[in-house]
């Protein structure tokens, strides 16, 4: 089973710059550090608010800084975007199991009945 993040920056006008935000963060080996704390204590995705929980999770502040003014995670942010979309996803939260899509939040359960059924379990 592999687990892999696709962007899918569709629920406001700053989600695109809150995902290049997230390659940023990858780029110091922190992205889930940086996602947890977005989805679970930001209180808004303005880049100074991005920047401000860069530093709250420990990442080089001004590298970050550079990383998202630079715009150079634009492309990985469109191309995640595109391959959720080739993938069938239309909301986020989204999955692809074997490729095919399953849309919305499901339940542990049925995750987990899905990702069993695709192991042939």
């Amino acid at each position: 089973v592999r687990f892999v993040w696709k962007d899918f920056p569709v629920i406001t006008a700053l989600s695109p710059k809150a995902a290049e935000a997230g390659h940023c963060a990858a780029a110091q080996g922190k992205f889930w550090e940086y996602h947890d704390y977005l989805y679970e204590q930001a209180s808004g995705l303005e880049i100074d608010q991005l920047k401000q929980y860069a530093d709250a999770v420990g990442l080089d502040a001004p590298l970050f800084g550079q990383c998202l003014d630079s715009g150079m995670m634009v492309r990985k942010v469109r191309a995640g975007e595109q391959e959720a979309r080739r993938l069938g996803l239309r909301a986020t939260p989204g999955f692809a199991i074997n490729g095919r899509p399953l849309n919305g939040a499901p339940t542990f359960e049925i995750l987990a009945s899905e990702i069993e059924q695709a192991l042939g379990n």
